[in-house]
């Protein structure tokens, strides 16, 4: 099972938003690049 986790996770937290959502790609790429940003 562990082959298939990617950090504890089935897929990555990008992936899943972006599958979630259903949201544009150009709102999905600035969630992702927000989250990499120090507060």
């Amino acid at each position: 099972m562990r082959k298939y986790l990617w950090g504890n996770h089935f897929w990555s937290p990008s992936y899943s938003a972006a599958s979630c959502w259903g949201a544009p790609l150009p709102i999905t790429k600035e969630y992702i690049e927000n989250q990499r940003r120090p507060d």
